[in-house]
């Protein structure tokens, strides 16, 4: 872990006596790497194989790296940003060990009066085992978001999706299906059931045909009311899929506000092309 790495947030926090400055989510990244050996002049040593902290055996520790994953602190209500840890990975790793990993780093920190209250990570399949290995996970009862905190036992350590895989996931279902909000799942998690009256909405169907439909305007010669709005929206290569920012800009206030002025024109002083097809696409 980057010891140096955590003193320096412990020392700004400290420095800081605003309410909360000491609080921080941890994100979780893990990207894929060429599998080497590297020599470090600074830590005068090789580097490429599976580190120890979370090698499965003393076999899986001589084999090389072919993932790492990295640890950031973020403070929750002040500005700040630091590399607290990282470690070499195969193509699969222990949750047990690699989490035994993050309390350790959470530990050192707490130690500097850091106190880590969200577990930030994508939802592949190594990042869902740690939050399995924590007990998250969707029942029939519910999807619990927290867990007791492994430093601090009064407290709980919340988890929580990183935004842009949050953004591209639901981007990419809502490519597949609609969204449909029943009556019960409204009710049983207490939210607001009169959006559809409220904005007078045509239903509580969300429905990926709305974005397509002012894209076909536009390739018409409607305006450009979003010129963001783009094929790749609307039929994503595989490279494309993992864009955060054609997702976010999906969803952005600008998309939203381009619908609406859609919806409230939509005459065909608008969009001439009213028997428009997917086809234009």
């Amino acid at each position: 872990m980057c010891v140096e790495g955590i003193k320096w947030p412990g020392v700004k926090v400290r420095a800081d006596d605003s309410k909360g400055a000491n609080l921080c989510a941890i994100g979780a990244d893990e990207m894929s790497i060429r599998p080497k050996y590297e020599y470090d002049k600074g830590l005068d040593c090789y580097l490429g194989c599976v580190s120890s902290e979370i090698a499965r055996d003393e076999a899986e520790a001589k084999q090389k790296a072919d993932h790492v994953l990295t640890l950031v602190a973020r403070g929750l209500t002040s500005h700040w940003k630091q590399n607290v840890g990282y470690v070499f990975t195969g193509s699969s790793f222990d949750a047990r060990k690699m989490w035994e990993y993050v309390v350790d780093v959470m530990r050192v920190m707490y130690q500097e009066g850091i106190v880590a209250k969200v577990f930030s990570s994508d939802m592949g399949p190594t990042m869902v085992a740690l939050w399995n290995y924590n007990g998250i996970r969707a029942t029939r009862e519910g999807f619990p978001v927290s867990a007791p905190h492994p430093v601090i036992p009064e407290e709980r350590l919340y988890f929580a999706a990183d935004e842009g895989h949050l953004l591209k996931n639901t981007w990419g279902q809502l490519l597949r299906t609609n969204f449909v909000l029943p009556a019960d799942v409204v009710e049983r998690n207490n939210l607001p059931g009169n959006v559809v009256e409220r904005n007078n909405l045509p239903g509580n169907v969300v429905d990926i045909g709305h974005v397509r439909k002012l894209f076909v305007c536009q390739k018409s010669g409607g305006g450009k009311l979003e010129p963001e709005l783009r094929k790749e929206h609307l039929q994503p290569g595989q490279c494309d899929t993992m864009d955060v920012r054609l997702a976010s800009s999906l969803f952005s206030e600008r998309m939203s506000s381009a619908l609406g002025f859609a919806v409230y024109y939509q005459s065909q002083r608008y969009c001439p092309t009213k028997g428009a097809s997917r086809a234009a696409i």
